[in-house]
């Protein structure tokens, strides 16, 4: 049965990506996914529960993509990440569109928007003391505040992520420029 929820959440995906979460409904889901209404309502909730379970399986596979290798923490892993997310990112993977329809639904629902917000402090944080470390370690200019250095990470993530949808952008060119605004962070040459 585990297989059918899965298949329920990849149809979901799939519709919310390509139509908006507003502009779906459990029926089309359930077409998609061949199974009936019923099973997604035995699954979820409602169609905002569906969603959220949605949002969660996003973020699990973004994370399982990027965080298969071990490298030190700080730019070499945000090199890593974006490299996943961009010019390697594999079939499998949410499109970028999901996540702007997530953040959009994030805006107007309190739930999402609590669960965008955790999510988005413990990415910070991660990165703040990835970016310490590196301080540390002289793989940062003497002066870089790590928060600030996490801030301008997020701010190419999300800049990105929406120019690709939006505007065409080539991941591999989000790729390249990422790399270099990292560079420009760094005592360390990333490409």
């Amino acid at each position: 049965m585990e297989d059918k929820r899965e298949i329920i959440l990849e149809a979901a995906s799939a519709c919310i990506a390509e139509s908006g979460l507003d502009g779906v409904s459990v029926k089309r889901i359930a077409e998609r996914a061949n199974v009936s209404p019923a099973l997604i309502f035995y699954y979820f909730q409602n169609k905002e529960s569906l969603a959220l379970h949605v949002w969660k399986s996003a973020w699990e596979k973004l994370n399982s993509r990027s965080d298969g290798v071990d490298v030190q923490p700080g730019l070499a892993n945000i090199h890593r990440k974006f490299r996943a997310l961009w010019p390697e990112r594999p079939v499998d993977m949410p499109p970028p569109s999901l996540f702007l329809e997530l953040w959009a639904q994030a805006s107007r629902n309190e739930l999402l928007g609590r669960i965008h917000s955790a999510r988005f402090q413990s990415s910070h944080a991660e990165y703040v003391a990835g970016f310490e470390a590196d301080k540390k370690k002289g793989r940062l200019r003497p002066t870089a505040e790590p928060s600030l250095y996490a801030d301008i990470i997020a701010a190419l993530y999300y800049g990105f992520e929406i120019q690709i949808c939006l505007d065409g952008l080539s991941p591999e060119r989000a790729h390249d420029a990422a790399v270099r605004v990292l560079s420009l962070l760094s005592n360390e040459n990333l490409t």
